[in-house]
This record gives C-alpha cells, structure tokens and sequence, in this order.
C-alpha cells in the first residue's frame, strides 16, 4: 500500500494515532473526574487538529536530518 511505501506518510499515521490514542484517555479521565474538569476547561480556547506535512516537518539543511515542528497550540 501506499502507506507502507511512504515513510513520511507512516509518520503522520503514527501522529494521528498517539493524537486519537491521547484524546481517548483525556476523555476517560475527563468522565472520571467530570465535575473538576468542567470547572477548569470552561475557559478553554478550542483549535482544530491538522495533520500535513508542511506542518510537522521541516528540514535543517545541514545533515539532512529531519525536525519535528510541533502546531502552536501544544
């Protein structure tokens, strides 16, 4: 398949999943503890999640290396 192929699209299948993986326990936690954690992210700003490449990987150009650049909100 095509995700087998490209290295880079493993990568974002794999940040997708720690991303659901992540989620799914701060919604578990989230119905443990509903009451305190409505209290605290009340005021929260919500931001969409978005995986491309341009913006989880950038190149440093001097050992051919890639960085990871994580979205501002995290």
């Amino acid at each position: 398949t095509l995700s087998e192929a490209d290295p880079s699209i493993r990568d974002i299948e794999s940040k997708e999943l720690a991303m659901y993986d992540m989620t799914l326990t701060i919604a578990q936690a989230y119905h443990s503890n509903c009451d305190y954690s409505e209290l605290k992210t009340r005021g929260l700003v919500r931001k969409p999640a978005i995986f491309s490449l341009d913006e989880f990987h950038t190149g440093n150009g001097n050992d051919g290396q890639t960085q990871i650049a994580l979205p501002d909100s995290l």
